[in-house]
């Protein structure tokens, strides 16, 4: 339940789990706006708008090979490349795009590692 006290943030509860579903439930233009406003708190600008428009032209949602590619450059736990592919299939983006919001919400102090 979202109360307007604010008690849950992403300062008081960095690692909670309910904040990273909070975060990732949002629609690509809350999204977007979140990412906007937290542009205004010192994020670089890379990090902030316009990689989040769907990166397949047909909008149907990129294949899912994103496992194996990412060994291959970066190690990345398990738990990690689960919340890679969700993040890809929740905004409907590549790879590459999926792997800038994943530093992006690792900048803002959550934890990615999927339950």
């Amino acid at each position: 339940v979202w109360s307007s006290s604010g008690s849950i943030t992403t300062k008081t509860k960095p690692n909670s789990v309910y904040m990273t579903n909070r975060f990732l439930s949002l629609d690509i233009n809350g999204f977007l706006a979140a990412s906007d406003c937290n542009r205004m708190h010192g994020l670089p600008e890379w990090a902030a708008l316009p990689f989040l428009k769907c990166s397949t032209p047909t909008m149907a949602p990129p294949r899912n090979k994103y496992p194996k590619k990412l060994v291959q450059e970066k190690k990345l736990s398990d738990k990690k490349k689960l919340t890679l592919k969700r993040i890809c299939r929740k905004f409907n983006v590549s790879e590459f795009h999926g792997k800038q919001i994943v530093q992006l919400l690792e900048m803002q102090g959550f934890s990615l590692d999927a339950n």
